[in-house]
């Protein structure tokens, strides 16, 4: 099964986000016990795990994954089950895997550092945009909207439903595009018990 968020390359982007942000927030606290770096890396994966739904369902009118099947879900956005499992990655990281990739990165020349940095940085940056600009017309394009310009022609013509489906194939649309932004706030405030879901809808 896919896990890919852009349409070239195996990558993710909230996986990718995470690791970044555990490593600038724990990295001064490597020599912290195994259990704070594991409650660190649950809680704050959580509200990262929920953070990224809600943001994603707001730009793009779609969701990514749902747990509404799992226990212990808010609002099939987060579960308690995978929290414990960004605890775990929390620890494996920065135990294991930010050790190896800074020993890596001591053994490449100071010049290669700098070039390699600007291109892998130029093509995720192409890539993000790509993939964006590839969903709005994906969702758009499902909704019976035709192609406009060339650039919507040419994203229909290189990432068709077909290659769409593939790449997101946990995607499902939510809501409409028409209103879904003044909808948002209200369904936020439904999922976290905010307000009470009217019975009679």
């Amino acid at each position: 099964m896919s896990r890919s968020s852009l349409v070239w390359g195996p990558f993710s982007v909230v996986w990718g986000l995470a690791l970044a942000m555990a490593t600038v927030l724990l990295r001064q606290n490597q020599d912290k016990s195994d259990r704070y770096l594991f409650v660190f890396g649950t809680v704050m994966g959580g509200v990262y795990e929920y953070v990224c739904s809600a943001v994603t369902e707001l730009l793009f009118g779609t969701v990514f994954w749902d747990y509404s099947k799992f226990k212990f879900n808010l609002g099939g956005r987060i579960n308690l089950l995978y929290c414990f499992f960004w605890g775990m990655a929390a620890v494996l990281w920065m135990r294991y895997g930010y050790p190896v990739v800074m020993k890596c990165m001591t053994r490449l020349r100071s010049r290669v550092r700098p070039w390699m940095t600007v291109l892998l940085a130029v093509f995720m940056a192409v890539n993000m945009v790509t993939s964006s600009l590839a969903l709005a017309r994906y969702d758009a394009r499902t909704s019976g909207v035709p192609a406009a310009n060339a650039v919507e022609t040419y994203l229909d013509a290189h990432f068709d439903n077909a290659r769409m489906e593939r790449i997101y194939p946990n995607a499902k649309k939510k809501w409409k595009r028409q209103g879904e932004i003044c909808r948002f706030p209200l369904r936020f405030a439904v999922e976290t018990g905010i307000i009470c879901k009217d019975k009679r809808e």
